[in-house]
């Protein structure tokens, strides 16, 4: 029995349960959006730019831990999307991108939007591939999603021609294929060995995202007390890796490469959970230090020993790998000690002389702890992210690993989607310009998300960091001012949908985010810098 590609891709969709299809669409998706139509479970969810709609189906992939479809249009839409592509890749989150291309016959003549999709889109995914034929299809498909959440996961890209669709094939074969992650070396001993025989005090752990993304945290708790090791979360993280009440956690670990390298010396071992200590600024000397015993764990085998030169490699999930030396050590349960949660007194001394950050601590201390938490690299960031670890928030996903802007407030709707409960993202109003249209998609679909605002009407970090720069002056100063003319993010977050409000008081806080909690859509709160 012959198929049509839009056949299979309906069979694919049904097969691997696909829910969501994100996108925003043109004229090459066209036949594509026919198919989605036909699969009865499947909702089409559009938004209003590329870049939003990776991040959207990032936080969903994130929370459902399998691949999530995307659709793109063309090369310009590639182009559009490439930024948040690249947060993705380099935070491990599985993705099945699929773009549209025009024709194959007309591809000759260089049509409008065409391009070397798979060319540009390489440098921000784990595998790119121009589908040839309607036979390739199946395999396609299959291929991107096994290499989207096979170890180490990230986004998949796919060029599929517009007429692709309408072309017929013989049978082809759809099937869910059931991935095992949790095998174990039976060599796992070894390093059982190393981590009990170095000396109190002489072992730590740094935690990367991929703690995580594996459901390993509480192992790593118990591993941790009862070897009496420290535990530090590496750099750019993205999403929890640590309960921040852990006796044994002692902090993040620094971007700069130098202060890194010094605060590693006190050990005799080090074991890294995942890809990396994830730097910012070289300082002249590496991370890891050359006098330590160095260990990584990863299922990934492209990260092992990439980045520094390790005395033991141990390819496996970190789960299982993780259970596996907790068995050895003979650790029963997953319990463990756990700090008390910051005396909110204390906090409140410490930001008391300045009014928005303590503010900031009394908003917190009424949100419930396993609230998620996105932040998106505002002036603000560090002290929000002071603020949700000391008062013991579990959930929190910081700044882009990648980088790019335009991350938080998508992710945080995608998130909600997952969960169906309400997110907070953090954001200043420079920052939200990148992404402020994906409002629009968390109100079309009703979903629960709150947004706070940090107005200060300029590019206070680029502010901060050039007032260390003796080189710079009061009039560079000017140009990153958001004043001329200004930007009213409340009057923007409207038109797209959002409840607005504004909290200027302590008093208010209470009643907006109760307000805000009872919403089912999107809501945008500003805070203002006095």
């Amino acid at each position: 029995m012959k198929k049509t590609g839009s056949d299979v891709l309906k069979e694919f969709i049904t097969t691997f349960e696909i829910n969501y299809i994100f996108g925003n669409p043109g004229t090459t998706e066209l036949k594509f959006l026919e198919a989605i139509e036909q699969c009865d479970n499947a909702t089409y969810f559009l938004t209003l730019q590329e870049s939003s709609t990776v991040g959207i189906a990032a936080g969903y992939a994130m929370i459902t831990r399998k691949p999530a479809l995307i659709n793109l249009h063309n090369y310009v839409g590639l182009a559009n999307a490439v930024c948040n592509m690249y947060n993705a890749f380099t935070s491990g989150i599985p993705l099945l991108i699929i773009a549209g291309q025009h024709s194959r016959p007309y591809l000759i003549h260089s049509p409008v939007m065409s391009g070397e999709l798979t060319s540009l889109a390489q440098t921000a995914v784990k595998y790119a591939y121009e589908v040839n034929s309607a036979s390739d299809l199946a395999v396609a498909l299959q291929r991107g999603y096994a290499q989207a959440i096979l170890p180490g996961p990230g986004p998949v890209f796919l060029s599929i021609p517009m007429d692709i669709w309408q072309e017929e094939t013989q049978e082809t074969t759809i099937k869910k294929t059931r991935f095992l992650h949790a095998c174990i070396n039976a060599e796992i001993e070894q390093i059982c060995e190393v981590l009990t025989n170095t000396p109190k005090g002489k072992l730590a752990f740094i935690a990367d995202y991929e703690v995580g993304a594996s459901n390993s945290i509480r192992l790593l708790h118990t591993i941790a007390d009862r070897l009496n090791a420290d535990i530090y979360a590496a750099p750019y993280h993205v999403r929890e890796v640590i309960n921040p009440l852990s006796v044994n956690y002692k902090g993040r670990l620094s971007d700069k490469s130098g202060e890194v390298h010094n605060l590693l010396l006190q050990y005799e071992t080090v074991v890294l959970l995942g890809e990396k200590v994830k730097g910012y600024l070289y300082t002249g000397q590496s991370s890891i230090p050359q006098g330590i015993r160095f260990i990584q764990i990863s299922a990934a085998s492209e990260h092992l020993a990439f980045d520094y030169p390790c005395d033991l490699a141990i390819l496996g999930n970190l789960e299982a790998t993780l259970t596996a030396i907790s068995k050895h050590l003979k650790i029963n349960g997953l319990n463990v000690p756990l700090k008390p949660a910051a005396n909110i007194k204390n906090l409140e001394k410490k930001y008391k002389q300045h009014p928005l950050h303590s503010l900031i601590v009394t908003l917190l201390n009424q949100v419930n702890r396993s609230v998620h938490l996105i932040t998106e690299g505002s002036s603000e960031d560090a002290v929000v992210q002071d603020i949700a670890t000391t008062l013991g928030f579990l959930n929190v996903n910081f700044s882009p690993r990648g980088g790019g802007l335009g991350w938080a407030m998508p992710l945080a709707i995608g998130i909600s989607l997952a969960t169906r409960h309400h997110s907070i993202c953090f954001v200043g109003d420079g920052g939200s310009m990148y992404a402020i249209h994906s409002i629009w998609s968390a109100a079309k679909y009703k979903i629960p998300v709150i947004f706070i605002c940090f107005v200060n009407r300029e590019y206070r970090v680029l502010k901060t960091d050039m007032s260390q720069n003796r080189s710079f002056t009061e009039e560079d100063f000017f140009r990153l001012d958001l004043n001329h003319p200004p930007i009213d993010v409340q009057q923007i977050a409207l038109s797209f949908g959002a409840q607005v409000k504004t909290i200027k008081s302590k008093e208010e806080v209470e009643t907006v985010l109760k307000s805000s909690f009872a919403f089912q859509g999107p809501t945008f709160i500003t805070l203002y810098h006095q």
